[in-house]
């Protein structure tokens, strides 16, 4: 059977949240694949159908927004992309929540900040999700390559305070890849927050003491470790960790405290994962 796409229209509901979704037949969550499939013929089924996430904008999509799971004064969560496929050499699960706005108060700045960082947070995890279905897509149509991508959306932090999700992606081919992007919004202010808003007046010394913070932690995990692995004061300085930047990721955790995070092979070998690291308040100088 040849793969189809079908896509599906509803009146008031924006483009941005037509999902793809596999059909309920034949979709199933499988384990990461870690080495390629061999052997295995090139005529399967796949099979693509859609689904629809309905946002705040009609009297249906609002009844069904009340069931939607509340983050926060101003945030609820919605489903922004779905997309699955499988045939025997390719396997593709992917679904990125984003959130709307809920409990809005008029001219409320907060309110208002609030509406513009769901909106930007969103156009971002749809982009991300739209590049890897493209490049997912790439490979299935290359002859003999073998390709799995899961991403998910994942709450970590929901408190009175902040907001922190966290878009997990891994890739596999031979071998397998995970990294993630944290989306980190104040809930008192309605802004998504960066290292620029966390730091405005401080952030190199700041950058500066985390980073020591860290490379200290690294030294004391492979003392008391044997199985664990940095580079750092390694015979290749030039790869050694050296510093945080504004290209590091972070996120806030329930105790309101900083968390910063490395993707798999980003200061370490692939065979250590992704790596997060909790800074205490007397080195974030957070709280």
């Amino acid at each position: 059977m040849k793969r189809e796409d079908f896509l599906t229209g509803m009146n008031g509901i924006d483009d941005r949240y037509i999902l793809e979704a596999e059909s309920p037949q034949t979709a199933r969550r499988k384990a990461v694949r870690t080495t390629p499939a061999h052997g295995f013929g090139l005529a399967a089924a796949a099979v693509l159908a859609i689904s629809i996430a309905i946002p705040n904008i009609n009297s249906n999509a609002a009844e069904a927004l009340q069931g939607l799971p509340v983050i926060g004064t101003y945030f609820k969560l919605v489903t922004l992309r779905e997309y699955h496929y499988e045939d025997e050499r390719h396997d593709a699960n992917i679904k990125a929540d984003g959130i709307v706005t809920g409990d809005m108060t008029a001219n409320d700045p907060a309110s208002l900040a609030a509406q513009e960082t769901a909106d930007e947070i969103n156009v971002e995890i749809t982009a991300t999700t739209d590049k890897m279905i493209k490049t997912f897509k790439e490979e299935v149509a290359r002859e003999n390559s073998v390709k799995t991508t899961n991403v998910e959306t994942q709450t970590i932090t929901d408190n009175a305070r902040w907001l922190s999700i966290k878009l997990s992606i891994c890739e596999s081919s031979a071998d397998s890849y995970s990294h993630a992007v944290f989306y980190t919004v104040d809930k008192q202010s309605g802004k998504r927050i960066t290292w620029d808003q966390l730091y405005p007046s401080d952030k190199d010394v700041r950058f500066s003491e985390i980073s020591n913070y860290i490379a200290e932690q690294m030294r004391k995990e492979m003392k008391e470790d044997e199985n664990k692995s940095y580079w750092i004061d390694s015979d290749m300085p030039e790869d050694d960790f050296k510093s945080i930047s504004d290209r590091t990721q972070f996120y806030m955790d329930e105790n309101d405290q900083l968390n910063i995070y490395f993707a798999q092979g980003e200061v370490g070998p692939m065979s250590m994962g992704e790596v997060t690291f909790l800074i205490p308040d007397k080195i974030s100088g957070l709280n």
